[in-house]
């Protein structure tokens, strides 16, 4: 006597394994998708240098640096090789801004900062949410010009040497009474790094010392005594206002956001009754 079987299929069973292998298909594709996708270009020293041979106009290069990921190196040696290879002071003064960030750090211009709470009055404006430096008139912030050493001129004295960085002109552009107030807008490492410097006025130029080597050892950087005593305020994510903690004596100084002596934002300080 045989036994009678009748095979039914499991359609269940069936739909989930079309399902599943119509789920492995998706992920694999879009794994393959992903790993095949370009990855963002990290701008570097060369790749600036690159685009200034190419022929690529000033204001590109410069949005370029600001928004795309950048890894770049600004020893003072390598702002002078910079500036030899034909990059503007602008582009230099961007990629320092920077630093080695592998994404951007500064939000679109359109984007506001907070207003200030600084202790001075309530209805100061804030810093206005555009790359730079602003001093401010009593009224309202003004924006400063950047200004990068034309060259590292080497010095030598008795039993010793100095490097000096030279800025072009006698004066700043703008002059400014004892007590001025600015604000840097562009990221967050200029709280910890900013410094303002008075700087020598040397007949048609400005300089200020950046090494200096004699019989007892080598040191590198702004010397002290150049160095004023500020207070720095972080009021948003980009922006931070300072002030010095005492009256500055009538002369030419220098804010150096990163804290060298290379590129910098000049202004003058007037003294009483005139400049």
């Amino acid at each position: 006597m045989g036994i009678a079987i009748e095979y039914k299929p499991v359609l269940g069973l069936r739909r989930v394994m079309t399902f599943s292998w119509t789920w492995a298909l998706l992920v694999s594709g879009t794994l393959m998708m992903a790993q095949q996708a370009p990855t963002q270009e990290v701008l570097t020293n060369d790749s600036v240098v690159k685009m200034v041979k190419a022929g690529l106009g000033e204001s590109l290069i410069v949005d370029m640096i600001r928004t795309k990921p950048g890894k770049y190196s600004t020893t003072t040696d390598d702002v002078v090789k910079l500036k030899q290879e034909g990059v503007s002071e602008n582009e230099i003064a961007a990629m320092v801004a920077r630093g080695s960030t592998e994404s951007p750090t500064a939000p679109p211009a359109s984007q506001p900062a907070p207003e200030s709470s600084s202790s001075n009055t309530s209805s100061e404006p804030p810093c206005p949410a555009k790359y730079g430096a602003y001093y401010f008139d009593g009224s309202a912030w003004k924006e400063m010009s950047q200004v990068a050493s034309g060259d590292i001129a080497g010095k030598a004295r008795p039993f010793g040497a100095k490097a000096v960085a030279r800025f072009r002109d006698a004066a700043a552009p703008i002059a400014v009474g004892e007590s001025p107030k600015f604000c840097l807008y562009g990221g967050t490492q200029f709280s910890r790094n900013i410094v303002i410097a008075a700087v020598d006025v040397k007949g048609d130029h400005r300089e200020i010392q950046m090494a200096h080597a004699g019989l007892t050892g080598s040191t590198s950087g702004i010397p002290d005594k150049k160095l004023q005593p500020i207070e720095v305020k972080q009021v948003s994510d980009y922006a931070v206002e300072l002030w010095p903690k005492s009256p500055l004596a009538p002369g030419q100084y220098m804010i150096f956001p990163m804290g060298r002596g290379a590129i910098g934002y000049d202004f003058g300080v007037k003294a009483a009754g005139g400049f």
